[in-house]
């Protein structure tokens, strides 16, 4: 059996930061929500390294890597909306409120893609993910062991 290095590191992680969510549901006030949103935010960037990590490893270009399966049941690609929930936690900051330039509009289109309406929160994107699982990064982890079985078949490792 081969085990996948990353995959338990991002769960001990993960495991973390899902035992710090369910201390902050729900949210009592805008702190804890921003607090909470945090929590997921970082929560996406960890998932994030593990997406760069196995294609990197693979050589796999980023945007196959990214097309690659599992899909939500909207369509777009689970990785895809990981990579760009991870990106939009990042940078949402340096938007301005003047429109959007193509690299934000780009990393808001999978985000939009299932379902969401503006202004995306990280806490919604996470629920919309996993539905109709508990809205935890625990219930994630297993399409992200697809993904990396797809993008790297076990034969390669």
């Amino acid at each position: 059996m081969i085990i996948d290095a990353d995959m338990v590191l991002l769960t001990n992680l993960t495991a973390s930061l899902d035992e710090q969510i369910e201390r902050l549901l729900p949210p009592a006030d805008e702190c804890d929500a921003d607090h909470l949103e945090f929590l997921v935010g970082l929560g996406f960037v960890a998932c994030q390294w593990y997406l760069t990590e196995r294609r990197s490893w693979a050589h796999v270009e980023q945007g196959s890597a990214l097309k690659a399966g599992p899909q939500h049941r909207h369509g777009v690609g689970i990785a895809s909306v990981v990579n760009a929930a991870a990106n939009f936690w990042k940078h949402a900051a340096e938007w301005r409120d003047d429109g959007l330039a193509d690299r934000q509009a780009n990393t808001l289109k999978p985000l939009l893609d299932l379902g969401l309406q503006e202004p995306i929160d990280l806490w919604s994107v996470l629920d919309e993910l996993v539905r109709p699982h508990p809205p935890r990064f625990r219930s994630l982890l297993p399409f992200l062991e697809q993904w990396g079985q797809n993008v790297v078949p076990p034969a390669k490792e």
